[in-house]
């Protein structure tokens, strides 16, 4: 990874999205070593996982303003402050210089301002930004990881994006449920994959045409396991076990 690049840390991967708030330190600080490895000149963004998702699906976030809400999205707000303070420890001890960015107090326009981020990492820091709940008009919106991506991805124009999750790909339907699903190595669009199970931000098909919309600003885009962090040396070579976006 000579260029910039971006990294997701997938909250199925940096968590237990079936415990509130259980934090995986082991996982994140293999995958922290790996990508030490790889430099430091990334942007890296977190998904919610059980710090996240859970408040928001029981809440019934997003949807519009009600005091149950905003009691809601405070919390939510305030685990994902501290899912991304406690993957910023890890990240220090993997000698990158992490600074963590709020996204909800970015967003203009309806978009994340992206033109710190980049400036950040030209002066050696690694900005970290995470997936958050925001208010628009009259309802509580959330401001998912992907889309951070994107946006990121838009403004950099980065080299390579590595999403890392906690299967090997994509598939044709989801490989927890299906045994007979099938890994697709290489994707241009969602044709002949069957949308999977829905998350508070949108599941698989908002995913997907994240992927494809992410791949016209970066040269490589691709997927992979985050519980074997490894893999992340061999992106764009031989022998890469993942889903590579064309």
């Amino acid at each position: 990874m000579d260029g910039i690049s971006v990294v997701k840390l997938g909250g199925s991967v940096i968590t237990d999205k079936s415990v509130y708030r259980r934090f995986r330190l082991r996982k994140t600080q293999d995958i922290a070593a790996n990508l030490r490895k790889t430099g430091d000149r990334m942007a890296i963004v977190i998904g919610g996982g059980s710090f996240g998702h859970i408040l928001s699906k029981r809440h019934g976030i997003p949807g519009a303003i009600t005091p149950d809400r905003i009691e809601a999205a405070s919390a939510v707000h305030s685990d994902m402050l501290d899912l991304a303070a406690r993957v910023g420890r890890v990240l220090s001890g993997s000698h990158f210089k992490p600074y963590i960015f709020s996204t909800s107090s970015m967003i203009r326009n309806g978009r994340v301002d992206c033109t710190p981020i980049g400036e950040y990492i030209r002066k050696g820091f690694t900005p970290l930004l995470f997936g958050d709940t925001y208010i628009s008009g009259g309802r509580i919106e959330i401001y998912s990881g992907d889309r951070i991506v994107l946006d990121i991805s838009q403004n950099l124009k980065p080299d390579m994006v590595a999403f890392l999750t906690d299967v090997d790909g994509i598939y044709t339907e989801d490989p927890k449920k299906n045994h007979d699903a099938r890994i697709v190595y290489e994707v241009g669009n969602d044709e002949g994959i069957k949308a999977t199970g829905e998350d508070a931000t949108g599941g698989m098909r908002l995913k997907l045409d994240m992927l494809v919309r992410i791949r016209k600003y970066s040269r490589h885009v691709c997927v992979l396991n985050g519980n074997h962090p490894e893999r992340i040396a061999l992106i764009g070579k031989p022998g890469f076990i993942g889903t590579v976006i064309s």
